[in-house]
């Protein structure tokens, strides 16, 4: 009887974490695109005088900054380059998420940006929404990952029972 309420538990518990990933997800796609268009934003009169001078090069233009005998220029590079760091950054983890979901499985983990993610989840409102669509596909999950980890803990029990508890047998 116990164990039947525990599955219970633990289904109940991955639901309802289930159901706030795909708001937590869009919440962290709108941020990552909010700070990309500020980045975009903060680059724009340096793109303009690289369209001007450098035939639309950046790289040029941040590497003309670094090298001027001038220090207004000078002294501008390293935060020049720090803003098209962060914007081709950026742009990369926005393309992971417009991949297919397996390939966003796969590398978002490794481009995610953990500061926002913490901001996001630190700021992340508990009201998502409930349509049908995604109580059904979560609920699918869920499932999928119960009889995963009942297949798992049964396998497990019954051999730790095999070894330990079925008598030796005695060679006669």
């Amino acid at each position: 009887m116990i164990p039947g309420y525990a599955r219970l538990l633990a289904f109940i518990l991955l639901f309802l974490a289930a159901l706030q990933l795909p708001a937590v997800f869009d919440q962290y796609q709108q941020r990552l695109n909010q700070k990309f268009n500020d980045t975009q934003q903060s680059l724009s009169g340096f793109q303009e005088a690289a369209n001007k001078h450098f035939k639309g090069d950046l790289k040029a233009l941040i590497e003309a900054y670094r090298t001027s005998s001038d220090p207004a220029f000078s002294d501008q590079s390293p935060a020049v380059a720090a803003l098209y760091r962060d914007s081709v950054q950026l742009q990369g983890q926005i393309d992971a998420l417009k991949a297919p979901l397996l390939t966003q499985v796969t590398q978002l983990p490794q481009q995610i940006n953990r500061p926002l993610l913490q901001e996001v989840v630190q700021q992340f409102n508990y009201n998502g929404s409930l349509s049908q669509t995604a109580i059904a596909k979560v609920a699918a999950v869920v499932f999928v990952l119960m009889l995963l980890v009942e297949t798992i803990l049964r396998t497990v029990f019954n051999l730790l029972a095999y070894i330990f508890i079925v008598p030796k047998r005695v060679k006669r």
